[in-house]
């Protein structure tokens, strides 16, 4: 099998529209791929899941936690973490086939993790756009893109440097990228772009998430190089 698809989902998130979506723009030959949803609560199986979607259940609601589940259940050769909230357009799903079902051994550079472009959508909040456009920057840049990013890394390359850390309440994204970093791992971009819904800011306030966002960044970033910082 080439790819498992992991998303992990919250009480709150249906990851219906994002699998019928899946199953839609990937290969017909449903054994290619599989799609792995975790959530803390039990997820209702529809007509539209496909008989290779797996629904597991988490005891907490922790997205590591799921993510890790999901990565330890998986049988594909590729990871792809996905927010339940995420949508893709035809380019973003042919950029994707193109890596992961090539049959050219070139294509396939098991020893990097990849990520897309971010988009909020054209009708985000205009500070929403402002993040997007700084978080391409940042990630092409520094090599930090998030979780909300579509990361796309290689089974054997997550079991060596894995799982997701548990040490922090969110940001295992960024931490497992400085994991990454911190041992040379090529973090490359993709030409297309993956969207997300903008409901945390707009739930949370923008001001509110984003210093949270960067506080935690930042708190990581000490932490990665050894630098004792308050809890």
């Amino acid at each position: 099998m080439r790819l498992s698809i992991i998303i992990p989902c919250s009480q709150n998130d249906s990851p219906e529209n994002l699998i019928s979506s899946i199953t839609s723009k990937l290969p017909e030959d449903s054994s290619k791929y599989e799609i792995i949803a975790v959530s803390s609560s039990k997820i209702p199986s529809t007509d539209i899941h496909s008989k290779n979607t797996i629904y597991l259940t988490s005891k907490v609601e922790n997205r590591s936690i799921q993510l890790n589940q999901g990565a330890q259940a998986a049988k594909g050769q590729w990871l792809w973490f996905l927010h339940a909230d995420s949508s893709l357009n035809t380019s973003a799903y042919s950029e994707l086939s193109e890596l992961v079902f090539d049959e050219s051994p070139a294509q396939r550079s098991h020893e990097s993790c990849y990520y897309f472009k971010l988009s909020f959508g054209a009708k985000a909040p205009i500070l929403c756009k402002i993040n997007s456009l700084l978080a391409n920057i940042r990630s092409k840049l520094f090599q930090r893109p998030f979780g909300d990013q579509g990361l796309l890394i290689g089974k054997n390359l997550f079991e060596k440097h894995g799982p997701f850390s548990l040490e922090f309440d969110s940001g295992e994204d960024h931490a497992f990228m400085l994991t990454l970093i911190n041992s040379k791992v090529p973090i490359k971009g993709l030409d297309s772009y993956i969207e997300t819904s903008p409901r945390r800011y707009e739930n949370n306030g923008w001001f509110s998430t984003t210093l949270h966002h960067l506080k935690l960044s930042i708190k990581q970033e000490r932490s990665k190089r050894g630098v004792k910082h308050a809890s």
